[in-house]
Parts: C-alpha cells; sequence; structure tokens
C-alpha cells in the first residue's frame, strides 16, 4: 500500500488552502461586500437628512419673510389676485422655492406661483400645514398631499393689525428635479436616487435615461405598499443593465412613514479589481512554489501530476461557485419578456373645495412606468347640472397639438371625449399631463369627475394593447366664498382627510372629518351606510372634527350642523367609501404544468370583488424552487406566454388587487424536464 510523501502532503495542504482562500475571499466579498456600500451609504444618507433639514429651514424663513411682507398683506387685504401672483412667482424664482401659495383668511387660495390658473379652492384641513397656518401657527415638515405625493412644506399666517388676514405656504416637492439637485450637491460619482411614495410609487429619481427610469417605475408600483421596497433593501440590484447596491431610507413625519428614499450605490469596480489582482498574485506565488517542488522532486510519481491537478480543479471549481453565488444574489430588474401593464390615469388636484367664483382648471394626467406608450384614449363622465365644461386645453399635453384625433365637451350629457397620439417611439417613465379640463361651477354641492369605460393608453409595441392599469376617478365640493350664516348658525365645510375623495375606495376603518372654527356652537354629526336602516354612529360635540372607526365595507355618508339656542343649523353631507376584504383568490390557467425544457406555456388569469371592483391587469412573478427573494411582482395582463429555458420545477404566483388595494394571490407550479 502506497502514502503520500510529506512532499506529496505538503502540495495537497496548499492546494486546499489556496481553493479555500479563493472561495473565502471570492465568496465573501461578493456576497457581503455590501457592508462597503452601506458606509458608503452612510454618508450619502446624512448628506440628504442635511438637505431636507437645510431646505425645510430655508422654506420657512422665506414663508415667515414673505408673510411679513407689507407688499403682500397689501395685496392680500385688496384682493389684488394678479398683483399677488406676479409678486410671488418673482420671489419663487429669485429665491429659488419651487411653490408659493396664498390664501385669505377663509382658506381660499388667492394665487399660487405652479399652477396659477388655479385657485379658488379651500385648504383647511386638506393637509396638515394648511390646518396648522390657516389657525394662526406656523407649520414646517415634510408631507404628503395634493398636488405631489411627497414635499417639503411651510406654512405661515398673515398677520396684520393683530388680526389674521391670510396665510403663505411655501415648498419643494420630492420629484425628478428635487432627486436631480441633491445628485448634484455631491452624493458621489454615479449614485442615483429616487423617491417612493406610499400611494402613489415613484415620484421622481436622478435616472437621466427615460427606459431605466420608466423600469424603476414598474417595479416600485406601491404593491402591498413597503412589500416592494423589502424586497431591494440591502440588495445588489442589475437596474437596466447596470450593477448597484440598493438601500432604502424611509421618510417620516414622526412616526408616520409617508415614504422613502432609495439609494443606488454603484459596486465598487476598483475594489474589486484590487481584491483580484491579490487573490490572482496570491494564486501566483504558491503555483509557482507548487511548480518549483514538482521539479526539483526526483521522483516524478502519477500522484504528483494528480495533486496538482487537483489544485488547479479546485481553484477552477472555488471561482465559478464564487461567480454563481454573486449571481444569485443579484437582483436583475430588466424588461420582461412579455408587455408590462403599468399604465395609470388620474386627475390633478384629485380631490378639494372650490367656489363659485372663479372657473377650475383639471389636469388628466397619465403615468407610465416600464412600457412605452404611443397614444391615449379619456372619457370623462360628470354631472352637468353641478359642473360644465368650458374648455378643453392641450398647450402642457405630451401629444402634439396636430395629433389630436378628438376633443368633444357634451355639456348636455356630462361627457368629454379626447384621443390623441404621439410618434414612434412614444414615451415612457414618469408622469405626463394629457389635457386640462376648464371647468365652471354651477351649484354649490358635490361632484365627481370620473373615466369611463372607453378610456385607455396604448403600448407602442405594435400591437396597440391597452396597458392601463387603473383610472382613478376624483371628487370636489363647492363652497361659499366665506363663512355662511343661516339665522346665525353657520353651513359647515367639512372634510375628511383619511377620505378625502369620495370617488376612490379607501382601507382606512378611521374616518376622521374636520371643519373650521365658527365660533361657540354646539355640532351634532351622524354617519350612516348605504343600505341600513340604522345610523353607525351619532353625537354632539364642541370640537372642530369627528373621529368615527367603522367595522363593515361599503358607501358612508356623513352629514353635520351647527346647533345653538336649541336652533339647528344647514346641513352638509359628504360621502366616503372603505373596502377592507381581499378579493376572491386568483384563478390561473395554464396550457400545460408538465413541459419540456424550451417550452412556451400560454397562462390565463381570473378573479373577481365584490366591493370597489378589479384593478386592471393582474401582478405576476416567476421564479424557481421555493424561494421568490430575487423576483418582483410586474403587472401583466393575460393572455401571457412565458417560455421555460431551464430545467426544474418553477413557480408562477399571480396576485390581484381591488381598487381600495386590498390583494389576493395564488401559485402555479410548472416542472421543466
Amino acid at each position: 500500500m502506497s502514502y503520500l510523501t510529506p512532499r506529496q502532503y505538503r502540495t495537497l495542504i496548499i492546494s486546499v488552502l489556496v481553493a479555500l482562500a479563493t472561495l473565502l475571499g471570492l465568496g465573501f466579498f461578493e456576497l457581503y461586500s455590501g457592508y462597503f456600500s452601506r458606509w458608503q451609504f452612510e454618508a450619502v444618507e446624512e448628506q440628504l437628512q442635511e438637505m431636507l433639514q437645510e431646505d425645510a429651514q430655508a422654506v420657512s424663513r422665506h414663508a415667515r419673510d414673505l408673510a411679513s411682507s407689507e407688499v403682500v398683506k397689501r395685496y392680500i387685504a385688496g384682493g389684488a389676485v394678479t398683483e399677488l401672483l406676479g409678486y410671488t412667482a418673482e420671489e419663487s424664482k429669485r429665491l429659488g422655492i419651487n411653490f408659493i401659495t396664498v390664501t385669505d383668511k377663509e382658506g381660499f387660495v388667492l394665487s399660487r406661483t405652479t399652477l396659477p390658473t388655479f385657485r379658488g379652492d379651500y385648504l383647511p384641513g386638506t393637509t396638515p400645514a394648511t390646518a396648522s397656518a390657516l389657525t394662526g401657527t406656523p407649520f414646517t415638515s415634510l408631507v404628503a398631499g395634493i398636488s405631489s405625493p411627497l414635499y417639503i412644506i411651510s406654512g405661515v399666517p398673515v398677520i396684520a393689525d393683530g388680526v389674521q388676514i391670510g396665510a403663505v405656504f411655501a415648498g419643494h416637492p420630492l420629484d425628478s428635479a428635487y432627486a436631480a439637485r441633491a445628485i448634484q450637491t455631491g452624493f458621489g460619482s454615479g449614485i442615483e436616487l429616487a423617491f417612493w411614495s406610499r400611494t402613489e410609487g415613484i415620484t421622481g429619481s436622478s435616472f437621466a435615461d427615460a427606459d431605466t427610469a420608466g423600469l424603476l417605475s414598474a417595479y416600485l408600483v406601491p404593491l402591498g405598499n413597503d412589500e416592494v421596497l423589502r424586497s431591494i433593501d440591502r440588495q445588489r440590484v442589475n437596474l437596466n443593465g447596470h450593477m448597484y447596491y440598493a438601500q432604502v431610507l424611509p421618510l417620516k413625519r414622526g412616526t408616520e412613514e409617508l415614504g422613502s428614499a432609495i439609494f443606488f450605490l454603484p459596486i465598487s469596480l476598483y475594489t474589486s479589481a484590487i481584491l483580484l489582482l491579490t487573490l490572482l498574485a496570491l494564486f501566483a506565488l504558491l503555483l509557482e512554489a507548487l511548480i518549483h517542488l514538482y521539479i526539483s522532486s526526483a521522483r516524478k510519481e502519477w500522484r504528483e501530476h494528480l495533486a496538482l491537478l487537483f489544485f488547479v480543479l479546485i481553484v477552477l471549481g472555488a471561482t465559478a461557485l464564487s461567480v454563481a453565488l454573486l449571481k444569485s444574489r443579484v437582483l436583475n430588474l430588466k424588461q420582461p419578456p412579455f408587455t408590462i401593464y403599468n399604465a395609470t390615469m388620474d386627475f390633478l388636484p384629485a380631490y378639494g373645495i372650490f367656489t363659485r367664483q372663479a372657473e377650475q382648471k383639471m389636469a388628466v394626467r397619465v403615468t407610465t412606468g416600464g412600457e412605452r406608450i404611443n397614444s391615449a384614449r379619456v372619457q370623462v363622465l360628470y354631472d352637468p347640472k353641478v359642473v360644465q365644461v368650458e374648455d378643453i386645453l392641450i398647450g402642457n399635453s405630451f401629444c402634439p397639438q396636430e395629433l389630436f384625433a378628438e376633443k368633444s365637451i357634451d355639456n348636455k350629457k356630462g361627457e368629454v371625449r379626447i384621443s390623441c397620439g404621439v410618434p414612434t417611439p412614444g414615451i415612457s417613465g414618469g408622469t405626463s399631463i394629457l389635457a386640462e379640463l376648464l371647468l365652471q361651477p354651477l351649484q354649490e354641492k358635490e361632484f365627481t369627475l370620473q373615466f369611463g369605460p372607453e378610456t385607455g393608453v396604448y403600448a407602442d409595441d405594435g400591437l396597440g394593447s391597452n396597458v392601463l392599469r387603473v383610472a382613478q376617478g376624483s371628487s370636489y365640493r363647492i363652497a361659499k366664498q366665506f363663512k355662511i350664516f343661516v339665522d346665525g348658525l353657520p353651513e359647515i365645510a367639512v372634510f375628511s382627510p383619511t377620505h378625502p375623495n369620495s370617488a376612490r375606495w379607501y382601507r382606512e376603518r378611521r374616518m376622521l372629518f374636520t371643519w373650521p372654527h365658527y365660533g361657540d356652537f354646539e355640532y351634532s354629526f351622524v354617519l350612516e351606510r348605504e343600505g341600513s336602516t340604522e345610523p353607525v354612529a351619532s353625537g354632539i360635540t364642541t370640537a372642530d372634527f369627528a373621529e368615527v372607526e367603522v367595522a363593515d365595507d361599503g358607501h358612508y355618508a356623513f352629514s353635520v350642523s351647527a346647533r345653538k339656542g336649541g336652533k339647528e343649523g344647514p346641513v352638509t353631507r359628504v360621502r366616503a367609501q372603505m373596502d377592507m376584504v381581499p378579493p376572491e383568490v386568483p384563478v390561473i390557467t395554464a396550457s400545460a404544468d408538465d413541459v419540456e425544457r424550451g417550452e412556451v406555456v400560454r397562462f390565463l388569469f381570473s378573479g373577481a370583488d365584490k366591493e370597489s371592483g378589479l384593478q386592471g391587469g393582474f401582478y405576476v412573478k416567476f421564479f424557481k424552487g421555493e424561494s421568490d427573494e430575487e423576483s418582483i411582482f410586474l403587472p401583466v395582463s393575460p393572455p401571457m406566454f412565458l417560455p421555460f429555458l431551464e430545467k426544474g420545477e418553477f413557480k408562477v404566483r399571480v396576485r390581484v388587487f381591488d381598487k381600495a388595494g386590498n390583494y389576493s394571490e395564488n401559485d402555479k407550479v410548472i416542472t421543466v424536464h
């Protein structure tokens, strides 16, 4: 029986050590080099926090200066709207503030710099900033609001001769322009930044490439709110061919989480190069030592040949395993092999309180995500007894004016139709205005704008696929310009911060209704559910709000009136919709569930929801084995054709959402031979 010589033992031991060094070096670095990115992230996180804080302090300072300006006070007192708009527009440009809004003492907007033709809306209660500033208390914070899902805002009351005559608001939305400005302050070479809202998804990013920005919007939709963020947080991400380490920073106001900032830190190539060179140098030195031992050996037995071969194979195997480990830890966000159905359509603003004294301009917005679009069709339905559409404005549209095929208004039927196109290759990534509707309120009551069934957004895919995922309607209330008293009792202007848009379905069981302070009154309120004979809640309060928690889904109506001396004032009524029950589990049908490698499987999906109804399209993720950590849901529409190019057991997971955001899901297993 032959045994290895001491020299052969040394050769084998050195071989194993080199293999382990290669495996541990490459594997450890590739798996845990996020440590270096996290160290870098701490610096950029601190920079962003400082920037947000500095901007908050700056807008607070500028808002205070404007509120104390005698020019602003004179314009507010005299109702000089045109002069006020011109002055604040100049100040906005001079001070570098994105928007400045000025209201009268009741909270009706006199001027705003970002939407100069949009005024007369009523702000009290719509955001914490307006609720605070219009009751005499300055406010500065990050908030979620009507015109932007995330923005820094400061509100300051305007006081003249000891009496509040209005308020000034100033701030910055966290959009693509803000993200680009943040990057330009010196975050580091190649670092990218995106902002994500819990309600809207991506609100802006620093990515200059429209396709990359669109792809990011497609993946980072507000699926189950923060679920999608957990998928990429502290992960290596291959975004459209570029490797990043992604890190998520929650953005909060107090304990309330409003959204997140997402940093994309480029993988450090020089660190990888240094490590690789070090490993190659170590490999060369040890190989030279082994060759020297081999040549100097008096006996060139086959075991020494085998030892050297064994050494080379282990090193190559360790390197291959390290690369495989790296690939398994990368989340690939790339264009999928199927069409993404992720476009949304809504109105800006989505809700509000206005007066009859001014025409209102409502923008129809289209948000694309992951798929280029080249045309859209809009059908808007409204009550012509309450509001009339005066004009369709296309000056700010993403469609060229010559490519509008239809612009029609029917104020008898209560219908607007718009259709337009964009030359190939279309548009992708971000939110754009399709058209603006100029409205004239007729009655002081609530009205809605709803998208009709003929509304669609069409992909530039050669097939004209309708990629519209959801079209969200809006609701508005027409109120009197000033506080109205009937027999000494006020007519209440009520607003719901938790359920502001009566045309939208919410998942919030807590319903909060607020109104301005009218004086020394009691307020009688009732909350009723459609189809129920008994009120859900009722009561009398001296506060300027009522809060109720409801248990059942459905349509609700809240009524409130002022009381004093046995008299009851005019009743104001607002509506709300709630749906907390998930839709039915989706049904998945596949053309085959046991296939050969290379086959294409055709999938059909179906689902239903009894209350709010389903959003358009289904969300699908595709993964091998049991772990789905390296995959993210993407919105698709059946039928879906999916090729299976590898052997193994795969799962296709389908999730369906209702219009309130509840979801249910189901799996289908496909075995590939």
